[in-house]
């Protein structure tokens, strides 16, 4: 159960970073 938590998490995170490194300019600009 935890460990299947954990994977969840972890892609999330892995899709998280992808989507950040796409819209990086873009979340620079708005978050100033």
């Amino acid at each position: 159960m935890v460990e299947s938590i954990k994977h969840c998490i972890v892609l999330l995170q892995i899709a998280k970073d992808q989507s950040n490194a796409e819209k990086h300019a873009d979340g620079m600009i708005v978050s100033l």
